[in-house]
């Protein structure tokens, strides 16, 4: 017995025919039965009698090594969407978290100094050899505009950490926390500066402004082997405009690192603990679209019929965001994919596990999924 091919037009995409083989229902349009992977098309051998009683039952899973590797087709999955977590909105403990965002400028301090130190080294580099002229002052000043930048994401991924422990459900809490840290803990440092310089001297005009000069005078006036001309005027203004944006924006990703964390740590206020996803089932690529519309509308005979797999390289895996305590969760498809080798010699690239839906469920819904 065969099944000859059918027309896309002349089924409905949820219609269902029976394979030859083990009986199992199956779509119209799939190359092989995803209980028993036998190839539509082919011939079924005959079995006796003591053969279909003895006949294993259906297997539920695909199977990656018997089964055609069309299934397992790479797909990438552009940018994660939003997840359907929503935060409960209650408040933290505000001096855990701004204790954690001054340890996180320090934090950050050190991590910024890496950066000036790494500038100075290529600045004496560039002096030495003028064959990386042309790409020494874009990287040495690169380095001094990204300090700011990297102290003020150093410090929200520090608040970002303890809001599980501070029980923080408020973004902006949080974000507000670690700009007023990072502005207090650039205070302090400018303070404590001060102090260190001799008696008439300003740490901030007469040190960190003529450290930019330098800086950024040695890479704009190239002399074989001379002493840095000073930074004309002009150019001064330009830099230290940069270093005043690169200052906000530093203050802008304190706010948005310490934020989305917030966001997407998934809590239960009534066991007053994180939640972890649960893996309930995979499919494959060709199958995503279908199992986003089943899980949209929330059809759970469709949910139940769609084929799932395992073993492949790439899948979409349906995990469950939801407490044991039978209250409201959360629903997510994860694409995953491995990029196949462009070359013989080339090995093949996985990529990162994208988000590509998420919705939220009530206590009835979590109950009802299929596992």
């Amino acid at each position: 017995m065969t099944i000859d091919a059918i027309s896309p037009a002349t089924f409905d995409p949820d219609d269902q025919i029976a394979c030859p083989s083990c009986g199992q229902d199956n779509e119209f349009q799939r190359e092989f039965c995803w209980a028993c992977s036998h190839r539509f098309g082919t011939p079924v051998a005959a079995k006796n009698q003591s053969e279909e009683e003895t006949r294993e039952e259906p297997r539920f899973y695909l199977d990656a090594i018997d089964s055609p590797r069309s299934e397992d087709m790479f797909e990438d999955w552009g940018s994660p969407v939003k997840m359907a977590y929503k935060p409960s909105g209650k408040p933290g403990q505000t001096s855990v978290l701004f204790l954690q965002s001054l340890l996180g400028f320090l934090i950050g301090l050190f991590k910024g100094a890496g950066l000036l130190a790494l500038a100075v080294g290529l600045n004496l580099i560039h002096n030495l050899l003028p064959v990386f002229f042309f790409i020494m002052p874009v990287l040495i000043v690169g380095l001094m505009l990204a300090t700011p930048f990297v102290v003020g994401m150093t410090v929200g991924s520090n608040v970002g950490s303890v809001v599980a422990q501070a029980r923080c459900r408020i973004p902006g809490q949080a974000g507000r926390i670690a700009v007023i840290g990072t502005l207090g803990g650039l205070i302090l440092f400018l303070t404590v500066a001060q102090l260190a310089t001799s008696p008439g001297e300003s740490f901030l005009f007469d040190w960190l402004l003529w450290f930019v000069r330098i800086m950024v005078g040695g890479t704009l006036s190239f002399t074989w082997l001379a002493e840095p001309e000073p930074l004309v005027a002009a150019w001064e203004g330009v830099i230290l405009a940069l270093l005043g944006l690169s200052t906000i924006l530093g203050l802008v990703m304190a706010y948005i690192t310490a934020a989305e964390v917030v966001r997407s740590v998934p809590f239960c206020e009534r066991c007053q603990k994180l939640l972890t996803p649960k893996y309930l089932w995979s499919v494959a690529p060709a199958q995503a679209e279908r199992t986003m519309r089943a899980l949209q509308s929330l059809d759970f005979e469709k949910i139940s019929k769609i084929p799932r797999c395992t073993s492949f390289d790439n899948f979409v895996s349906v995990d469950l965001w939801a407490c044991s305590c039978d209250s409201a969760g959360f629903l997510e498809l994860v694409g995953y994919g491995v990029e196949p080798a462009k070359g013989r010699d080339d090995e093949p690239t996985t990529q990162d596990p994208a988000r590509i839906f998420s919705r939220p469920l009530t206590p009835e819904q979590v109950q009802r999924l299929p596992e």
